[in-house]
């Protein structure tokens, strides 16, 4: 064979292989929406959180940095089951406040959504955290967003995702 066609034949090859390469690495980089369920409740993330569960409590983790969001759910006492979560806040604030001392809270709402929720934010010296209580039926459900300063707004709109997507099921115990 001449040297030319095979110049050619391996100029030719050598693009086919590049363009494969790029094809692969940009699919493997693409950000993919999933979706999670269970007995209590469903959302949606994307792939740049790694999903683990113990126990009741299931836990996300950002692939780049220590970013964290839980998701716990608590069954009441049939006491409170009747109770709306605006008069449960005095004691939920004081349980959060008692199990973070370090964090000073910033910013309490009542979140405009389908659900009984309020939403705390939080901050300390190195991290923020944001704490939205749902209650709905027999069930309160808490999920805890916290990142580090420099991190928690960037990683906010990753972490709204999952938090707009929360689907609460009816829960009859």
């Amino acid at each position: 064979m001449d040297k030319k066609i095979k110049n050619i034949i391996l100029i030719i090859a050598f693009i086919i292989v590049t363009i494969i390469t790029i094809f692969i690495v940009i699919n493997n980089n693409k950000i993919k929406i999933k979706e999670y369920s269970n007995n209590y409740y469903s959302f949606k993330y994307d792939t740049t959180w790694n999903l683990s569960e113990k126990n009741d409590e299931l836990t996300l983790t950002h692939k780049k940095n220590t970013a964290k969001i839980k998701i716990k759910n608590k069954k009441l006492d049939d006491y409170l089951i009747d109770i709306s979560l605006k008069d449960m806040l005095s004691d939920i604030k004081t349980l959060i406040n008692e199990q973070n001392p370090d964090y000073q809270l910033i910013n309490f709402k009542e979140n405009n959504n389908n659900y009984d929720s309020y939403s705390f934010l939080y901050e300390n010296d190195k991290e923020q955290a944001l704490v939205n209580v749902y209650k709905k039926d027999s069930s309160l459900i808490i999920l805890y967003y916290v990142a580090d300063q420099n991190y928690f707004d960037i990683i906010l709109d990753s972490a709204d995702v999952i938090i707009n997507s929360l689907n609460i099921k009816n829960i009859t115990e």
